[in-house]
């Protein structure tokens, strides 16, 4: 596999993506959320866990965005580079990094990217206290559920390493914390669990549990065992054993 370009290779500049951000590796057998890494109007890397599958050529990216309208489908590219990651301690999971060059992208995708990157760089929301009280009196727009969804797997997965233990780098702490604030910020306007079979407590209530613990790293909470069931009935979920089954969860898993 070739080398990362540098940046004088490359003809246009990459921009940090907003912490939290995804992308959805797809090909005709398989799907994939991944946490983008840096985006520009030629290129993107990003990082993901290897559960099956790596990307390959002719697979296509979807850049997942909130507002869901500002999504960009089908992105065509080429793997420039595909490394495992290496963890300063023993990790559950295997991390691994990939650069990729976008190839024949259409008009509306160019145009899109361009509106996306302007957005991300220009309206990026601070999520902490200070931003006051005229941010906090703006009403939230409820996430696409395919994008929610993604987001409740990783924190189930996210949870589950630092609970056994696992030490993770600043980029992924900044990571979680981001992913957990939206997912405690969405989880009222979703439908998602609307579906929810009758349980004791109900999945939302493991949900916003786990939220409520991982907007700040460490956990705001000193009950693990507590949050680490938690982490395990949201992961049974998930994987359709019960409330999600109809919930199509496999399209981003």
């Amino acid at each position: 596999m070739q080398p990362p370009l540098s940046a004088d290779q490359r003809q246009s500049a990459r921009y940090p993506a907003p912490e939290g951000a995804l992308l959805r590796v797809s090909s005709s057998t398989h799907q994939a959320t991944a946490f983008l890494v840096d985006i520009g109007l030629e290129g993107a890397a990003f990082e993901y866990i290897l559960l099956d599958e790596r990307p390959k050529q002719g697979d296509h990216i979807d850049i997942l965005a909130d507002p869901e309208e500002m999504s960009i489908d089908a992105v065509p590219f080429r793997i420039v580079f595909d490394f495992e990651v290496e963890p300063e301690e023993p990790e559950p999971v295997i991390w691994r990094r990939c650069g990729i060059q976008f190839t024949g992208l259409s008009a509306d995708q160019t145009r899109r990217l361009e509106t996306l990157l302007r957005h991300w760089g220009l309206d990026l929301p601070v999520p902490t206290a200070a931003t006051g009280p005229a941010a906090q009196t703006q009403k939230p727009t409820p996430l696409d559920e395919a994008i929610f969804l993604a987001r409740l797997k990783l924190l189930s997965i996210a949870a589950k390493a630092y609970l056994k233990g696992y030490p993770c780098g600043a980029y992924r702490q900044r990571a979680i914390v981001r992913n957990a604030l939206d997912i405690l910020n969405q989880a009222p306007l979703q439908k998602v669990f609307d579906a929810e079979e009758a349980c004791a407590p109900p999945l939302k209530a493991h949900v916003l549990a786990l939220a409520r613990a991982f907007v700040q790293m460490p956990p705001a909470s000193s009950d693990l065992a507590s949050l680490d069931y938690s982490a395990d009935v949201v992961g049974r979920h998930l994987r359709g054993g019960k409330a999600l089954t109809q919930m199509a969860f496999l399209k981003v898993a």
